[in-house]
């Protein structure tokens, strides 16, 4: 027997986290061609966090259990969900312990920095930080069951990040500047118990950036500009992904070949006259995948399963980190949650009237492009042109502002939210389109104090 049954989920989250920083520098002073600064940095972090809930037991009898849907025949009786774990009578009362665990860990930093004037005009400058980090977790229930603990230990990161960086002040109005980097994160161990060796924990990521640009201000027609290339080279990048464990679908952090990204950014702003002024800002970034990178948790979405290893829609090759499963490849592939293209304009008029000295109308339109939901470049949603508009008219001891937003009434889906993993072990996890607000006016009236 098969029946439909809508069910009340309930989710209680709670977290508590305590931080105790301490830092000691020691700089050169006076005003000198050379420059110098020394310092060291200890942190302490302890975060501890729960996630239960509690799923309406409603009309079920003692005996009946919640099922997966099948999609390809919804009279058919599927396996059990996971909700089953978590059922109760009334779930805003009572919710079941999901994940319980705390993370600490124990940061040390040493660093150093050299400023030097070549000449009046131009300086170099040299950074060095030097860090090692501790952490551990102790998880002590994961997936409603009772987890590792602390039998992982603590892992250990250590890392040298050296910056280098050059401005060259051309007159008072310009500046030109550059620079070259490195940045980590360390990695971290994914509280879930029983996960293949290769996926329990992940590694540190790194990346080098490097930067060049100019800066222009002035006080003439164009009073402010700027404009600034960058190339970033990402390494071991961390992503979320579903695991690929046996059993085990939920979302873990792990490593993938690494991204390379190039992008311009540029803005301006012009003063045709006192009461008028136009702003106006351009960026684009080209995100992508480098060669070797796979992401294992949307297989899924390409079509893989135990019984398909084609896909019509993705590039399949066997893993390069697990040997012997098959996953998508993604290299080249744009990162997902990026728009590569984005401008704004805003216009800002406050005309000289003498009896609304302070009236300013501001109109502004924005676009961005569209995004990607996942790394397999396949649903992409969120382009949009949207303007906007706010009158202020001062009134007496009062400011009326009649404002709107999105005014051309354009429709676009503002966010892709795909489901936790954990409770659709056996069918895609639905992604939920979130529509963005669509014309909205309104008149505010507030005491400038």
């Amino acid at each position: 027997v098969v029946r439909l049954q809508r069910v009340n989920v309930v989710f209680h989250r709670t977290s508590s986290a305590r931080e105790l920083t301490q830092e000691l520098r020691i700089r050169s002073t006076g005003e000198r061609r050379f420059a110098w600064q020394v310092g060291a940095t200890v942190f302490w972090s302890r975060e501890a966090s729960t996630l239960a809930f509690g799923a309406q037991r409603g009309a079920l009898a003692g005996s009946e259990l919640l099922s997966s849907p099948v999609l390809s025949d919804l009279q058919r009786v599927g396996p059990p969900a996971a909700l089953n774990v978590a059922l109760v009578d009334n779930p805003a009362a009572r919710q079941i312990l999901f994940n319980d665990s705390t993370e600490a860990r124990r940061t040390i930093a040493l660093f150093a920095t050299a400023d030097y004037r070549l000449t009046q005009a131009l300086r170099l400058r040299a950074e060095l930080r030097a860090t090692w980090e501790r952490l551990t977790l102790d998880s002590r229930t994961a997936n409603f069951l009772p987890s590792f603990g602390t039998s992982l230990g603590a892992q250990h990161f250590h890392d040298i990040t050296p910056r280098f960086s050059l401005d060259w002040r051309l007159n008072a109005d310009l500046l030109v500047f550059a620079s070259y980097a490195k940045g980590t994160r360390s990695g971290g161990i994914n509280a879930i118990p029983n996960l293949r060796a290769d996926e329990q924990t992940y590694a540190p990521e790194s990346n080098w950036t490097a930067e060049i640009g100019a800066k222009y201000v002035g006080g003439g027609l164009v009073r402010s500009a700027q404009l600034t290339a960058y190339d970033i080279d990402w390494r071991d990048t961390q992503i979320r992904a579903v695991s690929a464990t046996p059993g085990f679908p939920s979302l873990i952090f792990s490593n993938t070949s690494g991204i390379r990204t190039r992008g311009v950014e540029a803005a301006a702003q012009i003063v045709p006259a006192g009461w008028l002024a136009l702003d106006l800002a351009w960026s684009y970034t080209d995100p992508r995948f480098k060669a070797g990178s796979e992401d294992p948790g949307f297989a899924g979405s390409c079509g893989l399963s135990v019984v398909n290893s084609v896909s019509s829609f993705c590039t399949i090759r066997p893993s390069t980190i697990s040997p012997g499963q098959l996953v998508p490849d993604i290299s080249g592939n744009l990162v997902s949650r990026v728009a590569r293209t984005s401008w704004s304009a805003a216009l800002t008029l406050a005309p000289p009237l003498a009896h609304f000295r302070s009236m300013r109308l501001h109109v502004d339109v924005t676009h961005q492009g569209n995004e990607y939901d996942q790394n397999i470049d396949g649903l992409y949603f969120g382009a949009r042109t949207l303007l906007g508009a706010r009158l202020s008219i001062p009134l007496g001891h009062f400011v009326a502002e009649l404002w709107g937003t999105n005014l051309t009434d354009a429709r676009y889906v503002r966010d892709a939210a795909t489901r936790q993993p954990g409770f659709y072990a056996t069918v895609p996890r639905p992604t939920d389109l979130i529509l963005a607000d669509r014309r909205r006016v309104g008149l505010t009236l507030r005491f400038p104090g």
